[in-house]
C-alpha cells in the first residue's frame, strides 16, 4: 500500500458489502481494484504528480481517473481550482518553451560573425569600388626612335612584341580587378541577406515575447486567484475546526449535566426509599420543653449503652435476599451461556456446510459461465481470507488475469458476476452497458450465444451482431431538433 499525505487507504478495505454471507474482501478487491481514497482533492493531485497511476476518489465525491479526467464532486470550487492549476501549468510550460527558443536564437546569433567583421568587409568593398572608379594611369610615352641603324627591322619587331605584352598585361590586370570586385560584391550581398534574416528573426522573437506578456499577466492573475481560493479554503477550514471544537465542548458539557442530573435523581430516590422505610410511631403527648427533656434523657441512655447498629438485622435480611437473587441469576446466566455456546456451534457448523455448498455452486456456475462466454477453463481457489480467480482461455497457458486482453477481462468479469447471481437464486434480468465494445469476433459470437441462456437482458450496444441476437431494438435519433424513439421487434415465425 503506498504512503502519501491525505491517503485514507484502498477503497476495498474501507467499503462494506450489504449482503451477508459473501467473501467481502475478495468481492470488493475484484470490484474496486486499485482505487485509492484520499481526504481531499489537493492530496489526490499531489499523489498523481508524484507518479501515482491508480484511480483516485475523495471524500467529497471527486473521481480522478487514470487518464487525468476529473468527475463528480459536490461543489464547483474543487473543479475550478483544478482548472486554474491546469491553466497555470500550461502557461508555465509555454513560458519555458519560449525561453528555450529565445536561448536557441541567442546561441544562433552568437555563432554569426560580429558586426566588426561586417564593417571590415564593407570597408574592403568600398576600397575596391574607389579603386575601380579611379582613372587608369596614363600609358607610357613611346621613346624617341633612335637613328636608324643596320638592325632597324629587328628593333621594330621587338617594339611590337613589347606593345602586345603590355596590352596583355593591362587586360590581365583589369580582369583580376573585375574578379576581385565581383567576389567582394557577392560576399557583401550574402552578408546583407544574412543580416536581414537575423533582423527578421530578432523581430519575430520580440513579437513572440510581446505576445507572452498577456500570458504572464494572465498567469499572475490566475496565481492571485489561486492564492485567494486557497486562503478562502483555509479560512473555511479554520471556521469548521472552531465549530467542531465548540460542538465537542457543548456535547461534553451536556454529558456532564446529564450525569449530574442522574446522580441527583438517584439521591432523591434513595431519600424517598429511606423515608418510606421509617416506621410510623404514635404521637407522643407533651409540651415541646418536656419532649426536649425526654429526648435528652433517651440520648444519654443510648450513649450509656455504647455503639449499637440498630439496622444490622434489616441490613442482613436485605443482603441475604440480594445474595439469593444474585445466586439465582448466576445459575440462569450459566445455563444461558451453555445453551448459547451449543447454538453457536450448531450455527457455525450449519454456516460451514452452507458456505461449502454455496462455494461449490459458485465454482460450478463460474466454470459454466466462463466456458460459455470465453471457452476457457476457470477455477476459484480459497487462499487465506479471500478468493483467487484463475482463467485459462482456449489456446493460451496464462492464468494471471492481468495478462488477459480487455475483452477477455470483460467476459471473465461477466462470468464472475453471473456466478454471484446464482447464489441468490439467479438473475432474472441484467442491464449491461456496452460490455461488448472491446470483444473480438470469436468472443462476440460466444457473447451473443450466451444472451439466449434464458435470462432477460437490457443492452446498450453499437455492435451489429449483438443487435441481431436481440428480440427488440430501441433507438433514439434527432430529426429537426426533436428527439424521436424508434423500436424494432423481431417476429418469430413457426412452421405449421
Amino acid at each position: 500500500i503506498p504512503q502519501a499525505p491525505g491517503l485514507l487507504g484502498p477503497a476495498f478495505r474501507l467499503a462494506r458489502l450489504a449482503l451477508p454471507g459473501l467473501p467481502e474482501e475478495a468481492v470488493l478487491r475484484v470490484l474496486l481494484g486499485d482505487t485509492l481514497v484520499f481526504q481531499n482533492l489537493d492530496a489526490a493531485l499531489a499523489y498523481r504528480r508524484k507518479g501515482g497511476r491508480e484511480r483516485l476518489v475523495t471524500l467529497e465525491g471527486e473521481v480522478l481517473e487514470r487518464s487525468g479526467a476529473l468527475t463528480g464532486g459536490r461543489s464547483r470550487g474543487a473543479g475550478e481550482v483544478f482548472l486554474l492549476r491546469r491553466r497555470l501549468e500550461e502557461l508555465e510550460g509555454e513560458e519555458e518553451g519560449l525561453e528555450t527558443q529565445a536561448e536557441a536564437l541567442r546561441q544562433a546569433l552568437s555563432s554569426l560573425p560580429e558586426a566588426r567583421a561586417f564593417e571590415e568587409v564593407r570597408a574592403q568593398v568600398l576600397g575596391i569600388r574607389q579603386r575601380l572608379k579611379a582613372p587608369l594611369p596614363e600609358p607610357p610615352r613611346p621613346p624617341v626612335a633612335p637613328p636608324p641603324t643596320w638592325e632597324e627591322g629587328r628593333l621594330e619587331a621587338l617594339a611590337r612584341e613589347r606593345q602586345e605584352l603590355e596590352a596583355a598585361l593591362a587586360q590581365a590586370e583589369a580582369h583580376e580587378r573585375w574578379r576581385l570586385l565581383e567576389e567582394a560584391r557577392r560576399e557583401w550581398h550574402l552578408a546583407q541577406e544574412e543580416a536581414v534574416r537575423i533582423k527578421e528573426r530578432i523581430r519575430e522573437i520580440g513579437e513572440r515575447l510581446e505576445a507572452t506578456r498577456p500570458l504572464e499577466a494572465e498567469a499572475s492573475a490566475l496565481s492571485a486567484r489561486l492564492q485567494e481560493v486557497q486562503a478562502a479554503r483555509r479560512r473555511l477550514q479554520d471556521r469548521e475546526a472552531q465549530a467542531l471544537a465548540r460542538q465537542n465542548a457543548l456535547l461534553g458539557e451536556r454529558e456532564t449535566l446529564r450525569l449530574l442530573l442522574a446522580r441527583r435523581e438517584a439521591l432523591v430516590e434513595e431519600l424517598a426509599q429511606a423515608l418510606a422505610s421509617l416506621p410510623e410511631t404514635p404521637r407522643v403527648p407533651g409540651s415541646p420543653r418536656s419532649l426536649q427533656a425526654r429526648l435528652g434523657q433517651v440520648e444519654r441512655e443510648r450513649a450509656a449503652l455504647g455503639p449499637v447498629n440498630a439496622l444490622a438485622e434489616r441490613d442482613l435480611a436485605r443482603v441475604e435476599a440480594s445474595f439469593h437473587t444474585l445466586e439465582q441469576e448466576v445459575s440462569e446466566a450459566t445455563e444461558t451461556l451453555l445453551r448459547l455456546e451449543a447454538e453457536a456451534k450448531a450455527v457455525e457448523r450449519a454456516y460451514s456446510e452452507r458456505l461449502k455448498e454455496n462455494f461449490a455452486r459458485f465454482q460450478a456456475a463460474f466454470q459454466h459461465n466462463a466456458l460459455a462466454l470465453l471457452g476457457a477453463r476457470a477455477e476459484v481457489r480459497q487462499e487465506g481470507q479471500g478468493l483467487r480467480l484463475l482463467l485459462v482461455p482456449a489456446g493460451k497457458r496464462t492464468q494471471d488475469l492481468r495478462l488477459l486482453s480487455l475483452g477477455e477481462k470483460t467476459l471473465g468479469a461477466l462470468a464472475f458476476l453471473f456466478a454471484l447471481g446464482e447464489l441468490q437464486g439467479g438473475l432474472p434480468i441484467a442491464v449491461l452497458d456496452e460490455v461488448d465494445a472491446a470483444l473480438d469476433e470469436a468472443n462476440l459470437l460466444r457473447f451473443t450465444r450466451f444472451l439466449s441462456s434464458g435470462r432477460q437482458f437490457i443492452l446498450v450496444t453499437h455492435q451489429k451482431r449483438t443487435m441481431e441476437a436481440c428480440q427488440a431494438l430501441y433507438g433514439v435519433t434527432a430529426e429537426g431538433g426533436v428527439s424521436r424513439v424508434y423500436s424494432i421487434r423481431k417476429e418469430v415465425h413457426h412452421d405449421l
